[in-house]
């Protein structure tokens, strides 16, 4: 993604510039957050993880 020089633009043009920059690091946390709860599940599952 290539940021505009955020000094020309209007502040509507910021405003949905941070409304699609706050809806994409929400969609990154859930995935991180899925992926985490997959790692933990396959951690429990996993022989080579129990001692």
């Amino acid at each position: 993604m290539t940021l505009p020089n955020l000094g020309y633009l209007s502040p509507e043009q910021l405003h949905a510039l941070a409304a699609q920059l706050m809806q994409r690091v929400q969609t990154l946390d859930h995935q991180v957050d899925t992926l985490s709860k997959t790692v933990e599940t396959m951690a429990r599952r996993s022989p080579a993880t129990k001692q």
